[in-house]
């Protein structure tokens, strides 16, 4: 059976679980290791997840027909309506996943949920992850405050105005502009000693 690309990421990523929960091979059964269709790693690993939106996927026998998952908010505890509960088998794999577009009203930022997965007889569960996590990476790296009360993204529109930008000059007084030549990022006296910065705009 050929796999979508969301498939496969969620072949990957149920892969990485297995290695991850169980990194010794007595831990998982013959039939999951000739599944997989390759050896254990002489070291384990951790899957980083930078963005976009991730099926859940968990291990059952092959082929059934009614493996099913409920959703969560982990916060409230709260069930999660959705579409279509039915999980697919990708091949005889054994690895079942839900696709995430059955969601009945997607997050429209970066969310998380817990699930459990369950053919009737043996529940499994998780944490998947939905929305733009990369916003959410990104905004965490640029917000955070570096010095002088100053964020990162602060401090690189400084370092970019200092480097590169107009400087407009009033007698000893210098005011260095932005890219757009709108803001004045730095103010500063100078003298034959050097320069004194007596104000700073990296907003």
């Amino acid at each position: 059976m050929a796999l979508d690309s969301r498939q496969k990421r969620a072949a990957v990523i149920g892969t990485a679980r297995a290695w991850y929960r169980n990194p010794h091979p007595s831990n998982i059964d013959a039939a999951q290791r000739a599944s997989i269709g390759q050896g254990y790693p002489v070291t384990s690993f951790v899957v980083i997840v930078y963005g976009g939106t991730f099926n859940a996927s968990e291990y059952f026998a092959s082929g059934q027909n009614d493996v099913v998952i409920a959703l969560y908010d982990p916060i409230t505890g709260s069930a999660v309506a959705l579409d279509s509960s039915s999980c697919i088998e990708i091949g005889s794999t054994g690895l079942y996943i839900w696709d995430a577009a059955n969601i009945t009203t997607a997050p429209t930022g970066y969310q998380e949920y817990a699930y459990t997965m369950t053919d009737g007889v043996t529940t499994s569960g998780g944490m998947i992850r939905m929305g733009d996590n990369a916003t959410v990476i990104r905004d965490a790296i640029f917000g955070f405050e570096m010095e002088n009360g100053e964020t990162f993204a602060e401090q690189t529109r400084l370092i970019r105005a200092d480097a590169a930008g107009t400087i407009v000059r009033d007698g000893t007084l210098h005011e260095i502009k932005s890219a757009d030549g709108l803001t004045t990022r730095i103010t500063a006296t100078a003298s034959s000693a050097g320069r004194e910065v007596t104000d700073t705009d990296g907003a």
